[in-house]
């Protein structure tokens, strides 16, 4: 039974012992996982902040190089090249400029000019109006981009935009303040970056497992980007579980963990592999966010314990089999000798156990001590652990010198109060620590930068806390270098005094080594001597320019290499007679070459007076690197200040040429004007111009034909040459200029834009037009002159002959006259006393005037002309020809012969007046005396006379009064006809009309004769007549017709058409008729014709003359037919229709 209890109990102390084995086992395990993974997302996070660094870096590179396309691309495609050329990093695989529709216009990469990549991720972001001023980062590199590879299986593409008329500093002012930029889209700079060989030094840098860590880099939405173990992966997304990914993976929340943390840690295990644990932090920059997972396989962090539990537990089995074999044998003995080995069983298991331990603790503290990072443990408040680095990171030489010591003596003054709030806070809360980063005194006295991650630990039983302390010193420094190399390269861009340029490069310098004596030497090859444009010492002044022969600055500059110069250096090269002391002594001294990519144009000189060997190697390649900076930066400057000043002197010599010179893109808009052409738009400076096209200028008619010029010349690059236009000054007034546009062209022969010269020749154009004007006043005045105006050269030839002359010479106009001489233009007769009239002009010089002639017109018209010809002299006096003016007499000779006719018409007009005083004198006494001796005879015996005497009196005084009237009507009608007093104005009027009218007028007397008045009209007829004289004709004939006509006679008036042009009219009576002696007195002044009607009616004549000047004046005719004891027949003619005005 007690055998039974002592198996049972060994049975339960061996499981028990197993158990606590295992327990421990995995507490360790555990212990050292969580240790490594607080590591390995240090790891993470510092890997995040490096590629951080270094894409701000290359970002900031970028942005510089693409602010300089608004001052100049080839200034912009040369220091890409040499920014190329100079970088010291392999990472930066190529640089390229893609214009705004994606073409490559210049590309570091040979192949790559010309292609387009228009519809890529990083063109359209860049043609995308809100993203303007930013920049864009893609992992979609295409590979021609890419090549050479140089084993960098990671790339981006960095995109900074490029804009137009942006000047250096502006587009990143623009960019700080997100304003709208100022100018077009131009482009994209795009360089692209190898980030592989950024990654894989790194972990080497800072992990004991770096054969087996491996980093992934997934984007937001899981996709895979970086995978160097599997790259098979890349592009894959693990979170939408791409087939792919499938295949491989058990589960997929893992990646859940790494997209929705900020950072932390995490594991995983694939189908094929073992598990592995992972850390993870966020990379946020522009447009980027990555996460940077760094994973190792549990078994990398596990296999020292696992190996130490298979050692324990073949040991504990080795025991146990040997405690059974020693069961058995006790079984077999005495009691006292089963307790014996019982005892000596449990002293077995507790110094197996102890070995345990101990060995559980040596590889826990070969995992410590080993580790690069420095780790302490500390317990109520002292240091009661550290590891060899932690010895070493404060220049200890053992343990002892720590131990018992607080660690936040070693903290920094400055920094120990946000350290120990920093580590209270984990502490208290429980949990590991972010990244405390400050600066630790060491033993020696001497400073460094630390980064302290801490956690809870225990410590014998007792709480305490463990800090993971990393020297970031160098890294600090590595971090402030590349801050001042990019403050340098900021400046280089932005500062346009070289002064002020070398100032801030020295306050860099200063930031990371020791540069209170500073001072830069140029070579002056002219002269053969060192000038110092930056000087600093504290000892000596500012040197004059110098030789220096044999100095230390003279050395680098001959050997073209830095140099370190230490005492001892210093000496060997004195005993070698290569240097000797100039000014005073410094045991510190350090120079480099400035060298182009040429020459070498100077010497940079750092030195220091008080402490010995002050200066690393590493400062010597930091100022090699500002040197090669500053050594581009004085050689562009150089040349930019001889651009400047040639830009000047051409600026110069353009805004003082008279003419008008400018430029403008193409569409047209200015993009440089003189003076001329400043104050030809109206303007008072440049700045109001710049920008602007013609139609913002100018009035929009003179703005088109200036567009259109443009045009051509930009579209078919032929110029256009000595053109002349006008453009409005202030005033309104025209000034003409005399206009040449020429294509320009950029290096590829790419037409942008035009040139523009415009010459004012405003009094040029006065001058031509005054002289025109004269020109045009003098021929308007030969042209207008009545007279015939020509001119013939010395052949006889017209050379000029003003409308009269055209006219008289039977031509049509002047150009047909022009070149011809006499012999082609008049006949024989006439021709040869001209040709004569010229010769001796020519010959004598003297001139012929006043000459009477006679010239028959194409028309067949006579012309009587009075001619004079005159020499014509040329400038110098020489007879070239003949001028000759033949004034037009045919008028006067008309008037002449007028006014012999007017002599003959007057004496007519006398015997006509004679006539009308005879008329007056015998034919109005008649009736008058009549009247008055009936008017006499009733008043003396008016008493006796009968009603019947005096009704019949009465008749007889009424038709001497009508007599009387009809007589003195005519008279003033014809008075008036003679005198053209009379008023005339046709109309159409109708005959059937006035021949009613005239009938009405007269039947009243023609009913008291018993003579019958009839119309024998067939239809209506109309004429154009004046109305009253018209009525005068019927009324006379009519009358006359009545008068000479007995009882029981006809009167018949009948109407018909001559022609479509003229009615004749008729009126026939059966009167008495007329002798052929009579009718050839009839419408004659002179002649005598009156004589009595049937019933003894009085007649003068008057009546048939007025119808004859009536008839006349409608343009018609008037004439008779009479035969005696028959009757007569008065006919006349009136037109229908309007006739022409002559």
């Amino acid at each position: 039974m007690k055998s039974k209890i002592l198996l049972t109990s060994f049975i339960f102390v061996f499981v028990l012992s197993i158990l606590i084995l295992f327990e421990f086992h995995y507490s360790t395990e555990k212990e050292a996982i969580e240790r490594f993974q607080a590591h390995q997302l240090f790891t993470s996070k510092q890997l995040a902040k490096e590629l951080e660094v270094y894409l701000r870096y290359q970002s900031q590179s970028a942005e510089k190089l693409s602010s300089l396309v608004g001052k100049n691309n080839a200034l912009l495609s040369s220091a890409i090249q040499e920014y190329f050329q100079n970088i010291t990093t392999p990472n930066v695989l190529s640089i390229s400029l893609l214009d705004e529709k994606g073409r490559v216009s210049y590309s570091t990469i040979k192949g790559a000019v010309e292609l387009n990549f228009g519809e890529t991720q990083f063109s359209k972001w860049g043609r995308n109006e809100p993203n303007k001023g930013e920049q864009f980062i893609s992992t979609e590199v295409p590979e021609i981009f890419s090549s050479p590879n140089n084993g960098q299986s990671f790339r981006v593409i960095i995109a900074s935009p490029m804009f137009s008329g942006t000047n250096k500093g502006e587009a990143r002012s623009t960019l700080k303040s997100k304003e709208k930029l100022p100018a077009a889209y131009a482009g994209l700079l795009i360089a692209v970056i190898g980030l592989g060989d950024i990654l894989t030094p790194f972990l080497q840098s800072y992990d004991l497992h770096k054969e087996k860590q491996s980093v992934w880099i997934l984007d937001e939405d899981g996709t895979v980007l970086y995978q160097p173990t599997h790259p098979e992966m890349v592009s894959l997304n693990i979170r939408r579980k791409d087939k792919s990914c499938s295949e491989c993976h058990n589960s997929f929340d893992y990646i859940e963990t790494i997209l929705s943390k900020n950072s932390g840690t995490t594991n995983y295990e694939l189908k094929e592999t073992s598990q592995k644990l992972s850390s993870f932090s966020s990379l946020r920059y522009k447009n980027l966010s990555w996460k940077i997972v760094v994973n190792v396989p549990l078994d990398e962090v596990s296999k020292f314990a696992d190996k130490n539990l298979l050692q324990t537990v073949g040991l504990v089995f080795v025991l146990v089999f040997t405690l059974i074999g020693s069961a058995f044998y006790v079984f077999r003995s005495k009691r006292a000798k089963i307790l014996l080995e019982e005892e000596g069983k449990r002293l077995k298991e507790q110094i197996a156990l102890q070995e345990k331990v101990r060995e559980t603790e040596e590889h826990y503290k070969s995992v410590v001590d080993n580790s690069p990072d420095a780790i302490l443990i500390v317990c109520e408040g002292k240091i009661v652990f550290v590891n060899p680095a932690a010895i070493e990171l404060v220049g200890a030489t053992s343990p002892e010198d720590l131990v018992g010591k607080t660690a936040i003596q070693f903290v920094h003054s400055d920094d120990k109060q946000f350290v120990s709030n920093k580590l209270y806070e984990a502490l208290t809360g429980g949990i590991t620590s972010d990244k405390i980063e400050g600066r630790f005194i060491k033993m020696d006295g001497s400073i460094i930068s630390v980064e302290v991650v801490g956690s809870q630990t225990t410590f014998n039983g007792k709480p305490s806390f463990q800090s993971i302390i990393s020297d970031i010193t160098e890294k600090k420094k590595v971090d402030l270098e590349r801050e001042v190399l990019y403050e340098i390269t900021e400046g280089i861009t932005t500062t346009h005094n070289l002064n002020e340029l070398l100032k801030l490069i020295h306050h860099s310098l200063g930031k990371v080594i020791y540069a209170e004596n500073c001072f830069i030497a140029l070579y002056d090859r002219k002269t053969k001597l060192f000038n110092f444009p930056f000087f600093i010492d504290k000892f000596d002044p500012q040197p004059p320019p110098m030789a220096m022969k044999k100095s230390c600055t003279s050395y680098i500059f001959k050997t073209g290499k830095p140099l370190l110069l230490t005492q001892e250096k210093f000496d060997q090269l004195v005993e070698q007679d290569l240097v000797v002391l100039v000014g005073t002594n410094s045991p510190s001294w350090i120079g480099v070459p400035l060298l182009t990519p040429t020459e070498t144009i100077g010497v940079l000189v750092l030195q220091n007076y008080e402490t010995e060997n002050i200066y690393s190697e590493s400062d010597l390649q930091l100022l090699s690197s500002v040197g090669n900076q500053i050594a581009l930066a004085i050689e562009r400057k150089s040349i930019e200040e001889a651009f400047k000043n040639e830009r000047l002197l051409l600026r110069t010599v353009i805004n003082n040429i008279p003419d008008s010179i400018y430029c403008k893109d193409t569409e047209s808009r200015k993009t440089l004007a003189n003076l001329a052409d400043i104050n030809n738009s109206g303007a008072k400076s440049e700045e109001e111009i710049l920008g602007k096209t013609d139609f913002d200028i100018f009035p929009k008619e003179l703005a088109e034909g200036f567009f259109a010029d443009d045009q051509q010349v930009i579209q078919t690059g032929v110029p256009v040459l000595d053109r002349e236009e006008y453009v409005l000054n202030e005033k309104g007034q025209k000034e003409w200029l005399l206009t040449s546009k020429l294509p320009l062209k950029d290096e590829a022969g790419k037409i942008i834009g035009i040139v523009g010269i415009g010459r004012n020749i405003t009094n040029r154009k006065r001058a031509e037009e005054a002289l025109s004007n004269e020109r045009t006043l003098l021929r308007t005045i030969i042209d207008l002159i009545p007279d015939a105006i020509y001119a013939k050269d010395s052949k006889g030839r017209k050379i000029l002959a003003n409308p009269k002359e055209v006219y008289l010479c039977g031509k049509e106009n002047e150009k047909e006259l022009l070149g011809k001489t006499d012999s082609d233009l008049h006949p024989d007769d006439k021709k040869k006393g001209f040709l004569e009239e010229d010769e001796r002009i020519l010959h004598s010089g003297d001139s012929i005037l006043n000459i009477e002639g006679e010239l028959i017109d194409k028309d067949g018209q006579l012309h009587w002309l009075l001619g004079s010809k005159v020499p014509l002299r040329d400038a110098s006096g020489k007879i070239i020809g003949v001028v000759g003016v033949n004034h037009d007499i045919t008028e006067r000779k008309l008037h002449e012969k007028a006014l012999a006719k007017t002599n003959e018409k007057l004496s007519k007009t006398v015997a006509e007046k004679d006539k009308f005083f005879s008329i007056i004198a015998h034919d109005l006494r008649s009736p008058f005396n009549g009247f008055l001796q009936f008017t006499e005879l009733m008043m003396d015996e008016i008493e006796s006379f009968s009603t019947e005497e005096i009704i019949e009196f009465s008749k007889n005084m009424h038709q001497s009064a009508a007599n009387l009237y009809k007589l003195i009507e005519n008279l003033l009608e014809w008075a008036q006809m003679q005198r053209g007093t009379i008023c005339f104005d046709p109309n159409e009027i109708s005959v059937n009309d006035m021949v009613s009218q005239g009938i009405s007028t007269i039947q009243q007397r023609a009913e008291q004769k018993g003579i019958a008045i009839s119309s024998d009209l067939t239809e209506s007829f109309m004429v154009y007549a004046d109305e009253k004289m018209v009525n005068a004709v019927f009324r006379n004939l009519l009358s006359n017709s009545v008068k000479f006509s007995s009882k029981e006679g006809k009167i018949i008036v009948k109407a018909k058409k001559l022609s479509n042009q003229m009615l004749e009219v008729s009126i026939s009576d059966t009167g008495v008729g007329m002798t052929e002696k009579t009718l050839n007195k009839l419408f004659k002044m002179n002649e005598k014709v009156g004589s009595k009607g049937t019933d003894g009616e009085p007649s003068t004549g008057l009546g048939l003359l007025l119808c004859k000047e009536f008839v006349e004046k409608q343009g018609g005719t008037i004439w008779v037919e009479s035969e005696v004891g028959k009757g007569s027949t008065f006919y006349f003619t009136l037109p229908i229709i309007k006739p022409e005005t002559k």
